[in-house]
């Protein structure tokens, strides 16, 4: 039997009402793994934090370093963009994977194939795929609050910040 690493995470609400909650992910993977007779080593969980890169996210830190001991052959995860957004940490986990003869397995997209060179610019097109919605995304969202602003509307708490007061009715995001 195979120890498996079961690697979840969100970064935001949005994330959560969609089905990609952590309760949601981890029911699924660990149905996954019972279903596939792999033994659950450990659950790995990044809970409000962006894939934008690994070295903000203890958890897949922790996984990484699983992997490297031996402990973990194969890791199991909800779809590629939960492990990553970012196309340079994509290419680490490539290497990984080879160096460390692991298997990657996905819900959403089945087992993550880098033993040919078809099978690694699949993966490194999810990967770019993932940086994309990623960066896409943090536009949106750039764009979004600056028109809020320009409707009068405040990017703050309801609770003004020191030092100033808040009309009555003002409008806040």
């Amino acid at each position: 039997m195979k120890n498996a690493g079961i690697y979840v995470r969100v970064s935001t609400e949005h994330q959560a009402q969609e089905g990609y909650s952590v309760a949601a992910q981890k029911n699924n993977l660990a149905k996954f793994a019972k279903d596939n007779n792999f033994n659950i080593y450990s659950v790995y969980s990044d809970e409000g934090i962006s894939g934008k890169n690994i070295k903000d996210r203890p958890e897949v830190k922790r996984l990484i370093n699983d992997i490297e001991l031996g402990v973990i052959e194969v890791v199991l995860i909800y779809k590629f963009d939960r492990l990553t957004r970012n196309v340079s940490d994509t290419e680490d986990f490539i290497n990984i994977i080879q160096k460390y003869n692991i298997t990657i397995y996905t819900l959403s997209e089945g087992e993550v194939d880098v033993s040919t060179p078809q099978g690694r610019f699949v993966t490194r097109l999810r990967g770019a795929v993932a940086q994309l919605e990623r960066e896409q995304t943090a536009e949106r969202i750039k764009v979004a609050f600056v028109q809020k602003v320009k409707e009068g509307c405040s990017l703050c708490s309801l609770t003004p910040c020191y030092g100033y007061n808040r009309k009555p009715k003002q409008k806040v995001m």
